[in-house]
């Protein structure tokens, strides 16, 4: 944990309605989501672009959208938005429990829905504690080449997939 009078000192790098702190499948779902709401919406990623491991991990594939054992499906919204882009968009394919795709068509699509949507975005940034103000979270320490630095935020979501940020506060 930073010290609090450590955390005073730092320089505020952004002020947003809301943080996502990780940029996977499932911080990208709730990113656009918020922007698409009309909130000033910033994502700090560690690697080099969105999707997680999926894409920055090289895995190529999303995969549960269908119910064990049925293939029915059970994820809509901007999950099946990002599939059904991914095969209009020629550089995937769709089956019942996920897609499959190319590493680099995923990051230029999840890159053009984070700017249509007007999502900020953070890349080489790394998370290092949740500021906490009347025992909510209203922030979070970052560090990337320009140092270390505070985003306030009025909500932060924690899409780390260890849930730091929520360790944290």
């Amino acid at each position: 944990m930073i010290h609090p009078d450590a955390v005073q000192a730092l320089p505020v790098a952004r002020e947003v309605d809301v943080l996502m702190v990780g940029g996977g499948p499932a911080g990208v779902g709730a990113a656009l989501a918020a922007a698409r709401n009309g909130a000033r919406t910033l994502v700090i990623e560690q690697f080099n672009c969105l999707g997680g491991v999926a894409t920055a991990g090289g895995h190529g594939h999303i995969s549960k959208y269908d119910e064990q054992h049925t293939g029915r499906r059970i994820v809509g919204g901007i999950a099946d938005e990002i599939a059904r882009l991914t095969v209009e968009g020629g550089f995937g394919i769709r089956r019942s429990h996920g897609i499959w795709f190319e590493v680099e068509g995923m990051k230029r699509l999840l890159d053009r829905l984070a700017e249509e949507s007007g999502v900020d975005r953070l890349y080489h940034t790394f998370f290092c504690d949740t500021l906490v103000a009347g025992g909510v979270a209203a922030g979070a320490v970052i560090q990337s080449k320009s140092g270390r630095q505070v985003v306030r935020a009025q909500r932060v979501i924690d899409c780390t997939g260890d849930g730091d940020a929520a360790f944290y506060a």
